[in-house]
């Protein structure tokens, strides 16, 4: 991915191996709780998403934590069910950090409803190491980020624990080694990529991914064009778009695989992406193959 500034089981479905603990132990102090699971990794691949499923347990009730991306990438989604998330406000950023010891950022955080899943709490862009640092802006601004194509499974190997703090409450899911799990999720994209018309094989074997030409100026382009009526009504936000590019180094089609909930924002951001130049990907043998750019676009006001 690039930085410019559940579930009926329908294509992949498969499980874990690991000791999944017995018991439903779970330690409780100073308004810390430690969830054990309770069911080995479950993947999924359902309508162009792919999810990573786990349940755990503690007193109060089943409790599930799900990784979902929508598009090849190193972020994803991910999104909590249970009841001792029912002290989590929604008004307020949380911590997430993944343990031991490693990568932590705040998040907003959104509240919502499953038919399959029920009461949830969801966030977006999660990502297990850090990304560049932006530039600050008095102004309407643009970042355009880049932090490439699969989740780094190596920066995931000592990592054993995902912490959700958000004021005197503290979840811990004793998730157990991320690694693998997080390596099945990067596999399972490559459904998505075939709903995009693009040969999954092809990409694992690649010796080069897509390569923007021109990041700087599509960037200036797209801050420059701000629509003026998302400045004066405060309208900003994240859109996650994928350029599908040809063996010329074409944009071909852009779409959008975030929503910044604004449709001019969505808008102006596939409208400059699609003039954009490319060095393609090259496939196996040296030679270029249709592939696609990533990235995520953060529209700031002052």
């Amino acid at each position: 991915m690039h930085r410019l500034i559940v579930m009926p089981l329908a294509g992949i479905s498969l499980l874990l191996s690991g000791v999944v603990a017995p018991t439903l132990a779970a330690a409780e102090s100073d308004g810390t709780i430690v969830l054990e699971p309770s069911s080995a990794w479950r993947a999924s691949y359902e309508e162009g998403r792919c999810r990573l499923m786990r349940t755990f347990a503690a007193p109060s009730g089943a409790h599930a934590l799900v990784l979902e991306q929508r598009a090849p990438g190193a972020k994803f989604n991910l999104i909590l069910t249970g009841p001792a998330l029912s002290g989590i406000k929604e008004s307020g950023d949380v911590r997430i950090a993944f343990g031991p010891d490693g990568y932590s950022a705040d998040h907003a955080i959104a509240r919502d409803t499953s038919d399959k899943l029920g009461a949830l709490v969801y966030m977006q862009d999660v990502g297990i190491v850090a990304d560049e640092p932006l530039g600050g802006s008095a102004g309407p601004s643009v970042g355009m980020n880049a932090s490439g194509n699969t989740i780094d499974t190596a920066a995931a190997k000592p990592l054993r624990q995902i912490v959700i703090a958000q004021g005197k409450q503290t979840l811990v899911f004793a998730t157990g080694a991320l690694a693998a799990p997080l390596g099945v999720l990067n596999d399972c994209t490559s459904h998505i990529l075939e709903t995009w018309g693009l040969d999954p094989v092809a990409h694992r074997k690649a010796q080069r991914p897509t390569k923007m030409l021109d990041a700087q100026r599509m960037a200036r382009g797209i801050q420059e064009s701000y629509p003026p009526r998302a400045v004066q009504e405060r309208q900003q936000g994240v859109v996650g778009v994928a350029v599908l590019v040809d063996e010329a180094g074409q944009p071909t089609e852009c779409k959008i695989t975030r929503s910044s909930g604004h449709v001019e924002l969505n808008v102006v951001s596939c409208k400059h992406l699609m003039k954009a130049r490319f060095d393609p990907a090259l496939g196996a043998d040296g030679q270029p193959i249709k592939s696609y750019w990533v990235t995520r676009i953060t529209f700031r006001l002052g």
